[in-house]
């Protein structure tokens, strides 16, 4: 992973002059690499940052460069990260973006690399230095230089060789990467069945066999039984999205049964499955989610994650694997047993009885959960 990184930043410096094509309003690419050479960390204009904590954590990490901008860069913090790093003598750069954290390096690997993002992205606190103290600390001590640049050269154009012939080879099989998704997809459809029947057992003495809730009950199990059939020979993406939909009228079945012997309520709850975890079971409470491009979607969450949100707290979302990424439920596909609102990076959601929206935001790219509090970033 580490020689594949030198190929990213070998083909960077060549389209380095496209930096200045990035936000209106900061400084230009030359200006920034010489603040950064300079002092090495950069906050632009009328952030409230706190720089004698940028220039401590410079101290401690002399080979990394900091940067916090008020605007999205094109093509994002993690290619501003690269670009930069191409430019300077340095081994590491995180960017903190309004919406992204990302970051480039040459003395760490990349999944050493992610695995940073992700522990500051999942910090609580809405504190720039805190997401960087947290990135440093996790990727760890700056490395020595590198080795020198002939070797380097030597090796890369080893490495070019050796990624064309693989990709050659990779050409002649088209169907690993579906394979992958198609078993990814297959994985998440046999846990909601699992946490289902889990379900449908606990409460299979209770409905019994009789009256209406003894009907919605046997209907939710002929389904489950020919889920689980049809899951054994699920073999695309089409299937997948069949099996999904077939799930959700599984679950709405099976508390339409549960709500019977409650209270003989002959309404089953209302919506799909829950919004923030579809193993919860159905959506039974409305709530209107408001994206950043202010159109309003109504949405349905179980009257767990209900209770949580009127509490002033936040339900964390689950986490789905897609493509080798976490992403969350709500924007994950439904082929995947998502939500499938996958434009839904920034949003807030509120339903009847809370004190004020909540606020969530999800980490683009990597697809993690960034911390879903109310402040700016």
């Amino acid at each position: 992973m580490r020689v594949f990184h030198w190929i990213v930043v070998l083909v960077l410096i060549v389209a380095s002059d496209a930096v200045s094509a990035q936000t209106s309003g900061a400084p230009d690419f030359e200006e920034l690499t010489e603040i950064l050479s300079e002092q090495g960390f950069f906050v632009d204009d009328g952030l409230d940052v706190a720089t004698n904590g940028l220039a401590e954590l410079v101290a401690d990490y002399p080979r990394t460069r900091y940067v916090v901008v008020g605007q999205n860069p094109q093509g994002g913090a993690s290619n501003l990260a690269a670009e930069l790093l191409a430019a300077l003598d340095a081994g590491t750069v995180v960017v903190i973006t309004p919406t992204e954290m990302g970051a480039a390096s040459r003395d760490h690997s990349s999944s050493a690399v992610g695995e940073a993002l992700t522990a500051a992205l999942e910090d609580d606190r809405a504190d720039e230095v805190a997401d960087f103290v947290e990135f440093s600390g996790r990727a760890g001590p700056d490395a020595r230089p590198g080795p020198p640049w002939g070797l380097v050269l030597a090796v890369l154009v080893a490495v070019i060789l050796l990624a064309l012939a693989g990709r050659t080879l990779l050409s002649r099989r088209p169907d690993g990467g579906d394979a992958r998704r198609l078993e990814e997809r297959r994985a998440e459809v046999r846990q909601r069945l699992t946490f289902l029947g889990d379900d449908m057992s606990v409460v299979a003495t209770r409905i019994g066999a009789e009256g209406d809730a003894g009907e919605h009950y046997r209907t939710a199990a002929d389904l489950f039984a020919g889920a689980e059939a049809e899951l054994a020979t699920a073999s695309s993406k089409s299937d997948c999205d069949a099996l999904v939909g077939r799930l959700d009228t599984i679950r709405s079945e099976l508390d339409s049964a549960v709500q019977l012997v409650s209270d003989g309520s002959a309404s089953a709850p209302a919506g799909s499955a829950c919004f923030f975890d579809p193993t919860h079971g159905s959506g039974a409470v409305p709530a209107s989610v408001v994206g950043s491009d202010g159109v309003v979607t109504t949405a349905w969450v179980c009257g767990r994650d209900a209770e949580t949100l009127r509490n002033g707290e936040r339900p964390r979302p689950r986490m789905i694997t897609v493509a080798g990424r976490k992403l969350a439920a709500p924007i994950a596909p439904r082929t995947h047993g998502g939500g499938g609102l996958s434009g839904l990076d920034t949003f807030t959601i509120a339903l009847e009885g809370m004190g004020a929206p909540a606020r969530y935001r999800f980490a683009s790219g990597k697809g993690r959960w960034l911390r879903p509090n109310g402040t700016r970033r």
